[in-house]
């Protein structure tokens, strides 16, 4: 039994709304590019009906690390400034990936562990920077990305 248990349904989902800013990282089990659904992390980057996110990988692919266009898409995310990672991760920025509001609520209801803290600042102007080179992101997803970071609350 988590904590979350203990609260009544609308508070928990209350609260997960009101988590669910540009730069929140999430992990959640969504449809990947191989047609699998795994549980990833994610970075928030907009929320209205869908959510924009980036992924989080744990290390580059040999495409990524190989293509130019692609590299410059990928941010480093320093688990010493993001103590809620377990490791240095990329955040690739090559794409935005949507993902329906009310589903990604429904799951981070269930479990809210799974909201699992802010990005810097100073990760936030990257990953805005990384998405400007971004050659699938649709230019107009990128403009509402980057202006939604550039609100957002975030530490130092």
């Amino acid at each position: 039994m988590g904590l979350g248990d203990a609260f009544p349904k609308d508070m928990v989902s209350a609260s997960v709304k009101r988590q669910m800013v540009p730069g929140t990282v999430i992990k959640v089990r969504e449809t990947m590019d191989d047609g699998n659904a795994k549980e990833k992390r994610f970075i928030v980057l907009h929320v209205a009906e869908d959510t924009f996110t980036c992924v989080i990988n744990s290390e580059l692919t040999r495409l990524q690390q190989k293509n130019s266009e692609l590299f410059q898409c990928q941010v480093v995310m320093p688990q010493s400034s993001h103590t809620f990672m377990s490791w240095d991760s990329y955040i690739d920025c090559s794409r935005v990936r949507r993902y329906r509001t009310d589903e990604v609520c429904d799951q981070l209801e269930a479990n809210p562990s799974l909201i699992l803290g802010t990005i810097t600042a100073s990760l936030r102007d990257g990953i805005s920077s990384a998405l400007k080179y971004s050659r699938t992101a649709p230019p107009a997803e990128v403009i509402i990305c980057v202006e939604s970071l550039a609100l957002a609350d975030l530490r130092s």
